[in-house]
C-alpha cells in the first residue's frame, strides 16, 4: 500500500497536539511499522518538539527570572534583621528551669493536700485535682512542640525554575510579610504529589498547612494540605487547625 504523506502528516500533528484517538493511534503504529524511514521523522519531530516546549515555558521569560533574582536578593538582605527578631524572641521566654522549679513546687502542694484528705471522698477529690493540676504543670514545663501544626500563607515557587537554587525542581512556598521573605522548602511527600507542575509555572498563591523545622539555616515544612485559593473558596478560620505563621 503507497504512503499517505498528507495522512501521516495529520496524524503527526494530532499525536503533537495531544489529541489523537485511538484509532488514529493505531493507523499511525501501522505507519509507522511498514516505513522505518516514518520512524526516523518521528524522534525528529519529538526532540524538536520537546525543545520548543521547554522554550515556551513561562519560568523560563525573562520575568521569571527577574523575579526570582530579586527574591534571593531580598532574602540575603534580611537575613541579619530576621536573626535578630527570632533571637529578641526568644530572650522573651522564661527560663525553663525556673518553671521547672514553679512545677515542682505545685506537685509539693499536692503531696500535703493529699496527706490531709483522709476521708474516701477527700481522697477522691485529691486524686482529681492532682490529674488536673500535674497536666498544667507538664504543659508549663515541657517545651512546646517544635512540629505544632501551622499554616503559612505565600506563592508555590519551584527551587529550579523560578528560584535557580537547585537543578532538579523540588516545592517551596515564598512568605513575604512587612518587608521580610523567607522559604520554606516543601518535602515531596503524597500532600504534594502530582501538584509540582503548579510550582514549577509559579508563583502561584497557596496556602499550605503542616509542620515546620530546621536543618543547615533552611525552613522545611511537612505539608498535610497544600490549598490554592484561586481554585476554590478557602474555608473558615475557625476550621483550620493550627496557627497562621508569618516570617518574626
Amino acid at each position: 500500500m503507497a504512503l499517505d504523506r498528507d495522512r501521516y502528516q495529520a496524524l503527526l500533528g494530532c499525536l503533537l497536539d495531544g489529541a489523537i484517538s485511538d484509532a488514529e493511534s493505531e493507523e499511525l503504529a501501522q505507519m509507522l511499522n511498514s516505513e522505518p524511514e516514518l520512524r526516523r521523522d518521528l524522534r525528529e519531530h519529538l526532540v524538536l518538539w520537546d525543545l520548543w516546549a521547554q522554550q515556551a515555558t513561562l519560568e523560563r521569560s525573562a520575568t521569571s527570572f527577574l523575579a526570582a533574582w530579586k527574591t534571593r536578593l531580598a532574602a540575603e538582605a534580611g537575613a541579619d534583621e530576621f536573626r535578630e527578631a527570632v533571637r529578641a524572641k526568644l530572650e522573651t521566654v522564661a527560663p525553663r528551669a525556673e518553671r521547672r522549679t514553679q512545677a515542682e513546687a505545685s506537685e509539693a502542694r499536692l503531696v500535703t493536700w493529699m496527706a490531709a484528705l483522709r476521708r474516701p471522698a477527700g481522697l477522691a477529690w485529691a486524686a482529681a485535682m492532682a490529674v488536673v493540676v500535674l497536666t498544667g504543670s507538664l504543659w508549663l514545663v515541657l517545651p512546646r512542640s517544635a512540629h505544632a501544626t501551622v499554616t503559612i500563607h505565600g506563592e508555590a515557587v519551584c527551587t529550579a525554575c523560578v528560584l535557580h537554587q537547585t537543578h532538579d525542581c523540588h516545592p517551596a512556598i515564598r512568605v513575604t510579610s512587612e518587608g521580610a521573605t523567607q522559604i520554606y522548602y516543601l518535602d515531596s511527600n503524597q500532600a504534594v504529589a502530582g501538584m509540582q507542575g503548579r510550582f514549577c509555572s509559579g508563583p502561584t498563591p497557596a496556602v499550605a498547612t503542616g509542620t515546620t523545622a530546621t536543618k543547615d539555616g533552611r525552613r522545611l515544612f511537612e505539608a498535610a494540605t497544600v490549598f490554592w485559593p484561586g481554585d476554590q473558596k478557602p474555608r473558615d478560620p475557625q476550621e483550620m487547625d493550627g496557627r497562621v505563621l508569618f516570617p518574626f
